[in-house]
C-alpha cells in the first residue's frame, strides 16, 4: 500500500488492524520462513511497545495475529506442527496484549483528532481573518502562537552526535568539541514539549509520523483495564501501567527513504569498520579463492535499525558459493541475545562487486523477513570493491519469489536490485561492532 508521509491522518486501533491484515501471503515461501518473520515481527512489536510506540506496537501484534492464521493454511503445516503450536501460545498472549493496547491507542487517536479539527478550525479563522484585512494570502504564516506544532520528533543521521539534555553548552560550541570523536550510544534525546504518536501503514515496515500531541493538552494516557499482566507482557514486553510512563518520551527516526512501491524503509545504521574487520576475517579463505559469508545482527531502537553484531556462522564455500550449515545454531544464538537479523555480507574473491542469482535468491529470505535488510557484497581484488544492495521491491522482490528456474546461476530479466546506500536507506556510522565467530 502506497501511503504519503505527508499525509498526518491518525489511524484508529481498527484501521490499524484492517492495515496488518493487508499483506500478500505467498505459499511458494517455505513456511519454516514465515515462521522466522512471525519471531522478528514479535521482537519489534516488544521493542516498540517498550519504548511507548503503541501504536507501532498495536500495529504489529496484529500483524503477528493475522500471520498465524495464514501459516495454518500453508502446504507444509503439517510438517511444523510443533512449531505452530508453540505459535499458537505465543498468539493467544498477544491477543491479551492487544486488548490491553486497544484503549491507550483509541484515547491518542480521539485526541489527536480532536486537536486536528481545532488546527483546522484556527486556520480557516485566521485565513478569514486576514482576506478581510486584505492581507496576501500568500503571506500567511505556518505557525503562529495559538497553532498546534506539525514539527515530528525525528532524528536525522546528523543527530546521531547527541549531548546530554543538561549541558549549558551551545550547539556550536558542543559541536566542535566532539567533531572528531563519537561514544557511541543508542539516541536517547527526550523532549519536555510533546508525546510521540506514530501510526502504523505499512505491511511489515515501519509507519508514518503523525502529528506530536503537546503534553499540555493530554492527561496521559487512559487507565488499564482491571487484570493482572500476562505471561508476555510482564516478561518480554515489561509493559508498564501508564503511571510508570515518562513524562519525557524518546524521539524516533524519521522515515527519509522507501520502496519503489511506496513503502517506507526505516534507517539501518552500519558501522564504518565493517568492511575492514569481515575482509580480515575472511582473508584465509579469500587466499585460497573461497567465499566468506556473516549475518549482520542488530537492534531496533526509536524506530531505526542499529547493526552491532558481525555473526560468523559455520559454513561451506566454493570460489562462488558460500551457505552456513548450522541454521538452528544460528537462530538459537541470535534468539539467546535478543538480535534482529538486519541483513548479510559476503565476500566475492574471484568476481566483482554484482548480485549472482544465487545471492538473490539467499538475499530474498532475509528481505522477507525484514523489509530493511541489505547484503553487503566485497570484491577486494577488483576496483568496485563492495556495494550494499537490496532487492527492488515489489518488482525484484516478486521476480525472485516467483523465480523456479533450475541450476544455480541463472539469467533474471529486467532490473533486479539497487544500491541501499546513500541515498538509500543504509548511514553509516563510528559504532563499535562486536564480532562472534560461530565456526
Amino acid at each position: 500500500m502506497n501511503v504519503n508521509s505527508d499525509e498526518h491522518v491518525p489511524l484508529s486501533p481498527r484501521a490499524l488492524a484492517e492495515r496488518a491484515s493487508q499483506f500478500t501471503f505467498n505459499r511458494n515461501i517455505p513456511l519454516r520462513n514465515w515462521l522466522r518473520t512471525g519471531t522478528t515481527l514479535l521482537k519489534q512489536a516488544c521493542i516498540y511497545i517498550r519504548e511507548k510506540d503503541f501504536e507501532n506496537g498495536l500495529f504489529l501484534l496484529y500483524r503477528y495475529a493475522e500471520l498465524f492464521f495464514h501459516c495454518q493454511t500453508h502446504p507444509e503445516a503439517s510438517q511444523y506442527k510443533k512449531e505452530l503450536h508453540e505459535f499458537y501460545d505465543t498468539v493467544n498472549t498477544a491477543l491479551e496484549e492487544i486488548t490491553l493496547l486497544k484503549p491507550l491507542v483509541q484515547e491518542s487517536y480521539d485526541k489527536q483528532v480532536e486537536l486536528l479539527k481545532r488546527q483546522k478550525i484556527e486556520d480557516e479563522n485566521l485565513n478569514k481573518f486576514l482576506v478581510s484585512k486584505n492581507h496576501d494570502v500568500d503571506k500567511i504564516p505556518q505557525q503562529t502562537n495559538h497553532s498546534i506544532s506539525r514539527t515530528h520528533s525525528s532524528w536525522t543521521v546528523d543527530d546521531l552526535k547527541l549531548y546530554p539534555a543538561s549541558s549549558t553548552k551551545s550547539n556550536d560550541e558542543t559541536h566542535k568539541a566532539h567533531s572528531h570523536t563519537l561514544d557511541f550510544s543508542y539516541p536517547s534525546a527526550t523532549t519536555t514539549s510533546s508525546v510521540q504518536n506514530s501510526a502504523a501503514g505499512i505491511p511489515i515496515s515501519a509507519p508514518r509520523p503523525i502529528p506530536n500531541v503537546p503534553t499540555s493538552q493530554t492527561n496521559g494516557p487512559p487507565p488499564l483495564p482491571n487484570k493482572p499482566l500476562n505471561k508476555l507482557t510482564s516478561q518480554f514486553l515489561h509493559f508498564s501501567p501508564p503511571s510508570e510512563v515518562p513524562e519525557k518520551q524518546t524521539k524516533s527516526f524519521k522515515i527519509q527513504c522507501y520502496t519503489e512501491g511506496g513503502k517506507p524503509l526505516r534507517t539501518v545504521f552500519l558501522p564504518s569498520s565493517i568492511r575492514s574487520t569481515f575482509l580480515r576475517i575472511a582473508k584465509p579463505n579469500t587466499d585460497r579463492r573461497l567465499e566468506t559469508c556473516g549475518i549482520l545482527c542488530g537492534k531496533l531502537r526509536q524506530n531505526a535499525f542499529f547493526i552491532t553484531k558481525l555473526v560468523i556462522p559455520p559454513q561451506e564455500a566454493t570460489t562462488d558459493t558460500c551457505s552456513t550449515t548450522d541454521e538452528a545454531g544460528l537462530f538459537e544464538y541470535q534468539d539467546k541475545h535478543d538480535l534482529l537479523t538486519l541483513g548479510w555480507i559476503h565476500t566475492h574473491p574471484t568476481q566483482t562487486c554484482f548480485m549472482s542469482s544465487v545471492d538473490l535468491h539467499t538475499h530474498c529470505s532475509y528481505q522477507l523477513m525484514l523489509p530493511e535488510a541489505i547484503a553487503i557484497v566485497l570484491a577486494p581484488s577488483k576496483k568496485l570493491s563492495s556495494g550494499i544492495f537490496r532487492l527492488l521491491d515489489p518488482t525484484g522482490l516478486q521476480t525472485v519469489v516467483q523465480c523456479r528456474k533450475p541450476g544455480l546461476f541463472h539469467p533474471h530479466e529486467g532490473r533486479i536490485y539497487t544500491s541501499a546506500e546513500p541515498p538509500g536507506h543504509v548511514r553509516e556510522l563510528d559504532a563499535p561492532l562486536e564480532v562472534v565467530d560461530l565456526r
